[in-house]
């Protein structure tokens, strides 16, 4: 049978299936039996077959003959797995050889299950539908991881140009002050060495404007190496939780907040202001991954940033609840103010409306947590309920 044959049973909506078997009778039984759990059949009766119609096809699932004319469904496994358009699809082997040595050796060639002959009915179908189901959940968490690299590398990005613009802008600034009282140091020393008759008042009136001038110069400088200092200790704090997040830690909640808030300083600044309610008397110390968790406040924090479109207050919250604790992330523009409390309303669960909010969902489904949000243009608002351990 052609790998595309028109006897081949396809629905678009249902997972497709190749099912490679040489013997004709075997494949009207399988594809019988797929139909009756809604699946897509698709046919081949050797390995060749088997491969030009996963290339060109891409079933959602193979089950494959071993005991083939030519190329073997071991060969044909393999050569599926080293190819890297057929590699991730799975192999369910089908046989008649039931000795142990026979499973191992399709599972070392890439196998994931094993379908003795003569067919059950419910076990082929159960052992279908879980592999179809492993490999919609590993599809998932290719596009989240892939949604989440992303958002790191762009995260990143943004975190490496604040950081910048907090340190330059301040370094800057003390450069010129060091060239103006370079150049203050300077016009001392000459009035100082004056010889000739000098109007005393005029000079005394001069030192006393440079005297002060100075002063203010080292003042503002002082200013500027203290904001680069406190710029620095963020940093550092934000880097050591991301640098230690290889595992589940205890960390301060309230601490990987400030930090988190401290790295977006720059670009909250302009219009916006930051208002912390953490309640002095609910749990801080949460287990997590500290620099996911970081990013996934940071992403919803930006968030509700860009609703306010820079005109506004984000207020952050925190407090317990019976089976861990919440933060709050809520937005008030200045133009209507809200009272009370932001998420009373509607809360509804979040689905994603962009990538920073789908990598900040994927995190806190990871802590077993969960956001409700509500999205009005007067208050955007974010609530994270996580558990305190995992």
């Amino acid at each position: 049978m052609n790998p595309s044959s028109p006897q081949d049973t396809q629905a678009a909506h249902s997972p497709a299936i190749l099912i490679v078997d040489d013997t004709p009778i075997n494949v009207d039984v399988m594809r019988d039996l797929l139909l009756l759990g809604n699946y897509a059949a698709l046919a081949a009766q050797t390995g060749a077959d088997a491969i030009a119609c996963a290339r060109s096809k891409r079933p959602d699932l193979i089950l494959l003959d071993v005991v083939m004319p030519g190329m073997d469904g071991y060969e044909t496994c393999r050569r599926l797995k080293a190819d890297a358009s057929t590699c991730d699809i799975p192999v369910i082997f089908m046989s008649s050889l039931a000795e142990t040595r026979d499973k191992l050796a399709g599972f070392e060639v890439g196998g994931v299950d094993y379908i003795a002959k003569p067919f059950q009915a419910d076990e082929v179908l159960a052992r279908v539908g879980a592999h179809l189901s492993l490999r919609g959940v590993n599809r998932r968490l290719a596009v989240e991881n892939d949604a989440l690299l992303s958002e790191t590398t762009t995260t990143s990005r943004r975190l490496a140009a604040t950081v910048a613009h907090e340190i330059n802008n301040p370094i800057a600034f003390v450069f010129a002050n060091l060239g103006a009282l370079d150049r203050h140091v300077s016009e001392v020393s000459r009035l100082m060495a004056l010889d000739a008759p000098v109007d005393r008042a005029a000079r005394q009136a001069e030192l006393a404007f440079l005297q002060s001038d100075m002063a203010d110069l080292v003042r503002e400088s002082r200013e500027g190496l203290a904001r680069v200092a406190e710029t620095v200790r963020a940093l550092v704090h934000f880097t050591a939780s991301c640098g230690a997040s290889l595992g589940w830690q205890c960390v301060d909640l309230h601490r990987g907040l400030d930090s988190t808030l401290s790295m977006l300083s720059c670009e909250l600044r302009q219009g916006l202001s930051i208002r912390k309610d953490y309640d002095p008397d609910a749990v801080r110390e949460i287990e997590c991954l500290p620099a996911e968790l970081n990013l996934a406040f940071m992403n919803l924090v930006l968030c509700v940033a860009h609703d306010l479109a820079g005109d506004g207050e984000i207020r952050i919250a925190t407090g317990t609840q019976a089976d861990g604790l919440w933060v709050e992330i809520a937005g008030s523009a200045l133009s209507s103010r809200q009272h009370g409390s932001p998420l009373a309303a509607h809360a509804r669960p979040v689905v994603g409306r962009d990538s920073g909010l789908l990598v900040a969902r994927a995190i806190i489904d990871k802590h077993r947590g969960r956001i409700e949000v509500v999205r009005s243009p007067a208050t955007p608002s974010f609530r994270v309920c996580l558990p305190l351990r995992q």
